[in-house]
């Protein structure tokens, strides 16, 4: 047990200090992108801080896997440097009881990353969103839905805010449809008009509302039996208009994806997401293997160089090459199990045949 704790206290260390400087170098990096983007719209240092801040927990979801095997790789070095993983492997422990503690905190890792971090990940970038909204690309368009029904969120052309709400809503064919939808105009912070009808259809860019009563700035309520307002949205832009996936955490994703697929819209890519945090223990899981499976030998024969190399690039692939199956399940009909899954058990598999592959030529 002290053996355990012992290595899962070296792999610990390592891992938070590898995690404040790729932090670190994310950050800075980050800042300059940032402050690029700020600085166009007329921004200065401190909205390029606030939009560097909630970037941060992104930066940190996608550099977390790196962190993790780069942190199992030097903790199995600095042990076969001072001779503690030779002693312990002449008494008889086997690489798998070496790697259990550092395995075990990975996948803790990995829990913790979606259950409670993707919380602050889909805060952050809903808050993101916002700023962008507000501060850099003001003419961004965004959709939601949930029990409280639609809302759609639009820039018009002379920079006021209209919002769409309906409490239901179904899409066929190219076309969708509202129950008792109200739109409201917003200029400078006053709602300057209102519409409010029995139901609304989304017909190529014009909104046709039936029973429709017109509340404008005056006070003046006029009754239209047919209302039509032109918008720039089409069927196509509404699709595009959702939230994105990341801007939600693991407990939001289930309703919303419901309500999409009671609606009649496309819910492929927030279920592809999804199960992508599902899995994501069992890629922090692959991330450990592989460091078990280069650094058995080439550790203790001294070729560490080639060793770090030979992980880094090894994890790169593994990494990638999940995001590329993700892409390619999103766009074609592979089931979505099987492409979030793939990889990250193939990459285990492997480096599983390659340490047991060492275990046996050692014995």
């Amino acid at each position: 047990m002290k053996l355990y704790l012992y290595i899962a206290k070296k792999f610990l260390l390592h891992l938070m200090i590898g995690f404040l400087i790729m932090t670190f170098l994310m950050s800075m990096i980050d800042f300059m992108e940032q402050y690029r983007r700020v600085s166009r719209a007329g921004g200065g240092i401190t909205l390029t801080m606030r939009f560097v801040g909630v970037h941060l927990p992104v930066l940190i979801q996608q550099t977390l896997p790196f962190i993790v095997l780069l942190s199992a790789i030097t903790s199995l070095y600095n042990l076969t440097k001072t001779s503690e993983l030779i002693i312990a492997r002449a008494v008889g422990k086997s690489i798998w009881q070496i790697i259990s503690p550092i395995l075990i905190i990975s996948v803790l890792i990995g829990i913790f990353k979606i259950t409670l971090l993707s919380v602050l990940i889909s805060s952050s970038q809903e808050y993101r969103s916002y700023l962008n909204f507000k501060y850099i690309n003001k003419t961004s368009d965004t959709l939601d839905v949930g029990e409280k029904g639609l809302w759609l969120r639009q820039r018009n052309v002379a920079g006021g805010l209209i919002i769409l709400h309906a409490r239901h809503y179904l899409q066929r064919h190219n076309k969708l449809t509202l129950s008792h939808p109200e739109m409201i105009y917003v200029n400078n912070g006053k709602i300057t008009k209102w519409i409010g009808a029995d139901s609304s259809v989304l017909l190529k860019q014009t909104w046709i509302f039936k029973n429709a009563y017109k509340l404008s700035a005056t006070k003046r309520k006029r009754f239209y039996k047919t209302l039509k307002v032109d918008t720039s949205f089409n069927i196509s832009r509404v699709r595009g208009a959702f939230a994105d996936p990341e801007t939600m955490n693991l407990w939001q994703l289930p309703d919303f994806i419901h309500n999409l697929k009671k609606s009649g819209f496309s819910s492929r890519k927030h279920e592809v997401y999804y199960y992508k945090m599902l899995t994501e223990p069992i890629l922090y899981a692959s991330m450990i293997f592989v460091a078990g499976a280069f650094s058995r030998k080439s550790l203790r024969q001294g070729t560490v160089f080639y060793t770090i190399v030979g992980c880094i690039l090894f994890g790169f692939i593994t990494y990638f090459s999940n995001n590329i199956i993700l892409a390619m399940v999103f766009t074609t009909g592979v089931p979505i199990t099987l492409g979030v899954l793939v990889i990250p058990v193939m990459s285990i598999l492997i480096c599983l045949a390659i340490i047991i592959q060492n275990e046996d030529s050692s014995v």
